[in-house]
This record gives C-alpha cells, sequence and structure tokens, in this order.
C-alpha cells in the first residue's frame, strides 16, 4: 500500500485561504515621504526576476530550504522591478493593494504559489487611472522595496510605484 503525504495538500489549503483574504502590507505603517518614493525610484534593483524567486519557493521544486533561506535574505531589503500579472486591486488611505497572479514556474512537478502582495501609491493621474481600470490578469510593472517572504507564498513590497511603459510619461 502507497502512503499519500497529505502535508503539501495542506499547505496549498492554508495558502489559498491566506491569499483569498486579499492583499496584506507588511512594514508599511506610514505613507512614504515624496523623498522616499524619489530615492525608491533611483535605486538599483535586485537581479532576481519574479521567475526565478517563484522556482525557489514552489511546492515540489527542486531547491532546498538552506537555499530558500539564502534567496529570503538577498530579497528582502532589495528593490524590485517586475511584470506581474493583477489577481486582485483594493484601495485604502491614498493607496492601492495589489495582490498578483502567482509568479510561472518551470519544473512540471513543481505547484507556482508565489504571488506579490503590493503596496503602491499612485504617482500621478495616469497611475490611479491604470489602478483603477486594472482587472484579473492585467500586467503591469511596479518597482517597491520588498519587505518580507510568508509561507513561501507571498512576498510582500512596500512602498511600491507604477513603472510607466517604454515611451510612456507619467
Amino acid at each position: 500500500m502507497t502512503r499519500v503525504s497529505t502535508f503539501p495538500f495542506l499547505v496549498l489549503i492554508t495558502v489559498v485561504l491566506l491569499a483569498c483574504d486579499g492583499p496584506t502590507s507588511v512594514g508599511q505603517s506610514r505613507p512614504p515621504t515624496a523623498t522616499e518614493l524619489d530615492e525608491l525610484r533611483r535605486s538599483p534593483t535586485t537581479h532576481l526576476s519574479p521567475e526565478e524567486v517563484a522556482e525557489t519557493f514552489a511546492l515540489g521544486g527542486d531547491f532546498t530550504d538552506v537555499q530558500r533561506d539564502v534567496l529570503t535574505k538577498e530579497l528582502v531589503g532589495s528593490v524590485v522591478e517586475w511584470n506581474i500579472h493583477v489577481y486582485n486591486v483594493e484601495h485604502s488611505g491614498g493607496a492601492y493593494d495589489v495582490l498578483s497572479q502567482p509568479f510561472p514556474v518551470r519544473s512540471p512537478d513543481a505547484i507556482n504559489v508565489l504571488r506579490a502582495s503590493l503596496r503602491v501609491y499612485p504617482q500621478s493621474a495616469r497611475d490611479r487611472e491604470v489602478l483603477l481600470a486594472a482587472k484579473t490578469n492585467d500586467a503591469i510593472r511596479v518597482r517597491g522595496l520588498v519587505q518580507a517572504v510568508s509561507f513561501r507564498a507571498i512576498v510582500f513590497v512596500a512602498p511600491a510605484v507604477l513603472v510607466p511603459e517604454t515611451g510612456e510619461h507619467s
């Protein structure tokens, strides 16, 4: 008789329940100042893509706990500039909480559960229009400061700003 572990299934259910609760901001108790947002826009970004991060944290993937710990230490506190596909957008306190779709992984046996939860501060009327019009699966480009990685499932990014598409001026 083959015994199947229920642990991955329980982890997946927990991740889904956490994600369904909506985006949650970590480490951002007050709105950033204009100076902080200018610094964010000027800061160098990490070389890590969302797909690389997702591959490392995927359930059933090839990476070990020590490799996830190393990547987490490199990622937290760094600035990312990523294209994300929107899952949900909420508005509160002059900012928008954006939850991404899970990032894709290449490993056929891995389960892609990693998403980004971003606290986006619009910098123009155009930014507000983009955020208000964003629908599930729409792609947007964001730049923000990584605050934490939680449960191998969510990368919390705050503050974050939209990055204009090439040729677009905000």
